[in-house]
């Protein structure tokens, strides 16, 4: 997730919690300290929230903090933002550590049939030129 992406995800959920209590823009920016445009440009994503206002939020609306990094789901179900979330890279360490963990207690065979798995996946991609590449060794 982006910057920019975390900022938005923040606002609408500013947004949401305010439309929930039916508080105004004005009643809202009255009580944080801050003008109308600041609090129309926080919900819209076009400014960055403080650690301090996401906490004064949080006390004016009677939520934990971790209430504004939940990503938009289906009614019912709650879904917060992770590491994951944030950082393509450390995703795909995660990914990587779960595939290692799966694959630690595998057989003889078994880890020969990933073998073959993998080498056919890899062949199905477009031919990537990388000085730095493992050398396939059989």
């Amino acid at each position: 997730m982006t910057k920019e992406k975390l900022k938005t995800l923040i606002g609408q959920n500013i947004r949401k919690e305010r439309i929930t209590r039916g508080m105004s823009i004005e009643e809202l920016a009255g009580v944080m300290g801050l003008s109308t445009s600041f609090i129309g440009l926080m919900e819209r994503g076009q400014r960055g929230v403080t650690a301090f206002n996401v906490f004064k939020l949080s006390e004016i609306f009677g939520i934990s903090i971790e209430k504004f990094f939940e990503l938009p789901t289906l009614p019912g179900q709650q879904r917060r933002l992770s590491v994951a979330d944030l950082d393509p890279d450390t995703a795909a360490k995660q990914k990587r550590s779960k595939l290692n963990s799966l694959m630690h207690n595998l057989t003889e065979q078994e880890i020969e049939f990933m073998i073959v798995i993998v080498k056919n996946l890899k062949a199905l991609r477009p031919a990537v030129v990388d000085d730095d590449s493992e050398k396939d060794e059989d």
